[in-house]
């Protein structure tokens, strides 16, 4: 079976071959989405590289022992970060932040694209990520999702 780094990198070359997303980000932001593998918290990706995708790996889960094999549930997660300026004012009583839609509609492509291709990861929930000063972001306004999943029944030989 593959590693946790294989299946994410089975992902990122998913993404990045997305004809969906690239359909996406191309009509919405004028260019591709990139996808970075891991991350360096020192040295994270520029707002200039938006719109972007982080992979990075979390812990992992170890059940039944048996038959010298055992079965192994991992965490992942996904950044994804856009920047978008656009505002609407329909109605006169108020603003609507384009971002907002736009980030909702890529998290959803993203987990889509990647549910239909493994159906062994599932999500466990999304995390909207504030605008806040402390966030190693470089401009505003720019929206970014957190989402988490599992890689579900990896199994491994025990030697």
């Amino acid at each position: 079976m593959a590693t946790v780094a294989e299946k994410l990198q089975e992902i990122r070359t998913l993404l990045i071959s997305s004809a969906a997303i690239d359909s996406f980000c191309q009509s919405s932001f004028g260019k591709n989405l990139t996808v970075f593998l891991g991350a360096d918290v020192r040295n994270l990706p520029e707002i200039d590289n938006y719109p972007y995708l982080l992979l990075d790996r979390g812990s992992s889960t170890f059940t039944d022992y048996q038959n010298s094999f055992a079965d192994v549930t991992s965490e992942f997660y996904i950044f994804i970060c856009i920047r978008d300026e656009q505002l609407e004012q329909p109605d006169g009583r108020g603003t609507i932040y384009r971002g907002v839609k736009q980030i909702d509609r890529l998290s959803q492509l993203v987990r889509q694209e990647i549910c239909k291709a493994h159906p062994e990861i599932e999500f466990t929930k999304e995390d909207p990520v504030s605008m806040s000063e402390t966030l190693p972001l470089r401009e505003y306004p720019v929206y970014v999702s957190l989402l988490t999943g599992e890689i579900r029944h990896l199994r491994e030989q025990l030697q």
